[in-house]
């Protein structure tokens, strides 16, 4: 520009009827509209700037809510992988990673659950066999001193010696009741085959039982009395088996009764089951040995069980009895007021 200025210039051709009239020219410094400029590129430059740096914290929090829960889970799986089965992830979000840490924390509930359930098999296993060694160690120790003494001395005592013979037939009576009652429970722990159905009618059953134990209810003065509801008590089971059960039940309420007890048994007939309890007013089971009483050589009292001649395996083989007809067995006990137990069982 002659006048040493900035000038933005703006030039517009005149035409008419094809001939060029003229040009018009228009021309504005650039002093007047720079500082405009200026402001607009220090508008767009930290706008810029603004726009990068809110970019950066936005991918910063969008990539932590993606690896923290990531990180916890990490996290949680190596304690876990240690021993810790009680931790869980703590994400409460609905997308993917939400539906994720729920299902990890059901994989934790499983396991913990089977943890739980093989260190309890562990500790069974193990008073298993402290139990097994017990009961089988205590007659065989008997039965060896008998027979030692038998050997020094009292053979030539024929009364003695009779009876340290009835004492030593005993003792091989009980082992031989326990590896019996063993071979029962592995025979049904094992075994898929080992219930053979035939139809039968179950109070038949229960009265054929209860009129064995004629003799043991005289000796102590107890009563026992079988009573029934419904017109169809027929069932399709194994006849041995089911017999084993109310032989094992009765046999308990007999001896766990003191004497004039009263033991009842009742039978009742539902839609496609039968209910049979055993209900005594004997001396009851303590609240806290309740949940063990049918888990195998428990007793509530060893020292008054082994007296009265139990294995300490009936009622755990009772169970597994009617858990293989599918059907149902339950406890229902007060401590000095009796125990009832009752077993469902279906028809088919």
């Amino acid at each position: 520009d002659p006048l040493g200025l900035d000038m933005k210039y703006v030039t517009v051709r005149v035409d008419r009827g094809g001939c060029i009239l003229g040009i018009v020219r228009f021309a504005l410094p650039l002093s007047r509209v720079q500082p405009e400029i200026r402001s607009i590129y220090r508008i767009v430059l930290f706008g810029a700037v603004a726009a990068v740096i809110i970019a950066l914290i936005v991918a910063y929090f969008v990539s932590r809510s993606i690896t923290l829960p990531i990180r916890q889970m990490q996290e949680t799986a190596q304690q876990i992988a240690k021993g810790d089965f009680g931790k869980r992830v703590r994400i409460k979000s609905r997308d993917e990673l939400g539906e994720l840490a729920k299902s990890f924390n059901t994989m934790a509930d499983e396991l913990q659950h089977q943890m739980e359930n093989l260190r309890r098999m562990d500790r069974m296993r193990t008073d298993f066999v402290a139990n097994v060694s017990h009961e089988l160690k205590t007659p065989l120790t008997l039965i060896r001193g008998y027979i030692e003494t038998l050997e020094d001395r009292a053979m030539d005592d024929k009364k003695a010696a009779t009876k340290f013979i009835s004492i030593i037939k005993e003792h091989a009576d009980r082992l031989a009741n326990i590896v019996n009652d063993l071979l029962s429970l592995s025979e049904l722990e094992l075994s898929d085959d080992s219930v053979h159905k035939t139809e039968f009618d179950l109070k038949e059953i229960i009265d054929e039982i209860s009129l064995g134990f004629g003799h043991a209810l005289a000796d102590k003065k107890q009563m026992l009395t079988v009573s029934s509801q419904g017109g169809d008590l027929t069932i399709r089971a194994d006849h041995d088996k089911i017999e084993q059960v109310f032989v094992n039940l009765i046999d308990n309420a007999v001896k766990y009764t003191k004497e004039s007890g009263c033991i009842e048994l009742s039978l009742v007939e539902l839609d496609r089951e039968v209910c049979v309890t055993v209900q005594d007013n004997g001396i009851g089971i303590p609240r806290e040995h309740r949940e063990r009483i049918f888990e195998r050589f428990y007793r509530v009292d060893k020292a008054r069980s082994r007296d009265l001649g139990g294995t300490g395996l009936g009622l755990s083989i009772a169970k597994h009895i009617v858990l293989a007809h599918n059907g149902k067995i339950s406890i229902e006990s007060e401590f000095n007021k009796g125990t009832k137990i009752s077993v469902i069982l279906p028809k088919e």
